[in-house]
């Protein structure tokens, strides 16, 4: 009985798997619903411009899997004044530091409906990262509301709570 017992629970343990994975080594998702968010927007108030670069690119999430992900760059001028900018970098492909935002499919778990999509920005004036939702207003896709949040969870002591970049704006698509 101990014998029939060990085997089963081998027989059962080479059977099973704890996760199948969701991109096979060498895919690409199309991801078409990450598109609406592609492209330039805007928000003016006064003086103050934040401009937005969005990007659809593939990000290793292990290798030879490449996810679809939003990768973002930003220019915030306050006051007429240049305060932080990743422009720079439009266009390159996603490494750690060359972009300002990050927006992954696996973090958004998004579907081919979606309005909205959450992920992570940085502000580079205070050295800290946000959690970031994108969120459309509307069918034409040409209005986003930009929200970030500071990220759960402990934090360093004398955590600096603000923020250089606006917290809760809307962009028009360029």
């Amino acid at each position: 009985m101990k014998l029939l017992l060990l085997t089963l629970t081998i027989f059962i343990a080479f059977l099973s798997k704890a996760q199948n994975p969701n991109c096979p080594p060498g895919s690409n998702r199309a991801a078409p619903e990450l598109d609406k968010f592609v492209g330039i927007w805007r928000w003016v108030s006064g003086t103050d411009t934040l401009i937005l670069y969005l990007q659809k690119q593939y990000v290793e999430a292990k290798p030879g899997c490449n996810l679809p992900s939003i990768i973002g760059w930003h220019r915030y001028v306050q006051n007429g004044r240049l305060i932080e900018s990743t422009e720079q970098y439009f266009g390159l492909p996603y490494l750690n530091d060359s972009h300002a935002m990050l927006i992954s499919v696996v973090q958004s778990g998004i579907n081919p409906n979606a309005t909205e999509v959450v992920g992570s920005s940085k502000d580079i004036t205070k050295n800290k990262s946000f959690t970031l939702s994108l969120k459309m207003l509307n069918t034409n896709y040409n209005q986003m509301r930009w929200k970030i949040s500071n990220k759960q969870g402990m934090q360093k002591p004398n955590f600096d709570y603000g923020s250089t970049l606006p917290w809760d704006v809307v962009l028009q698509k360029l």
